[in-house]
């Protein structure tokens, strides 16, 4: 009897070792989901912040591309216009293409603004969050792969040299 209740009190201590290593498990993934929206906040702000700056920077440079173009071919040599005509064209181009310039951070500020309003914001961080949760977990579920293959390769190590002895 006594070896038996060796071995009771010996799995009852596995089982609850068991049972606090799920326990700091699920606090893990918790904390998991967490990180995830934590990341996806600061993800999704700063990714806001790029992503205007960038379509800022890039429709300015095309929109005054597109006047200059225009201000040349109605400039040019072979432009049928008077230079009267001409040098007003290309005066108010010019202005044009200031106006754009200077415009350009309002509009920066106006997308900025659409993409951070609470409704948007909060839709994009959970899809981003949710990715992330899922991106995560399974980094994790690869890492766990290798611990319990680890784990399995110790246990038949030790088989090994039982089986020896």
């Amino acid at each position: 009897m006594e070896k038996n209740d060796f071995i009771i009190a010996r799995q009852e201590k596995e089982i609850e070792n068991q049972k606090n290593k799920l326990e700091e498990l699920t606090l893990k993934l918790n904390d998991i989901d967490i990180l995830a929206q934590e990341v996806a906040e600061k993800a999704y702000e700063r990714a806001c912040e790029v992503v205007t700056d960038t379509v800022r920077t890039e429709t300015t440079l095309e929109d005054i591309s597109t006047i200059e173009n225009m201000r040349d071919r109605l400039t040019g040599k072979n432009s049928s216009l008077s230079s009267g005509q001409k040098n007003f064209s290309k005066n108010i181009l010019n202005r044009l293409v200031d106006l754009i310039s200077k415009k350009s951070k309002e509009i920066t500020v106006a997308i900025s603004q659409k993409l951070l309003s609470p409704a948007i914001k909060q839709k994009n961080e959970k899809e981003i969050a949710s990715v992330a949760r899922s991106s995560i977990k399974m980094r994790l579920a690869e890492m766990k792969e290798k611990a319990d293959q680890k784990n399995d390769d110790h246990n038949q190590k030790k088989q090994s040299e039982r089986e020896v002895r």
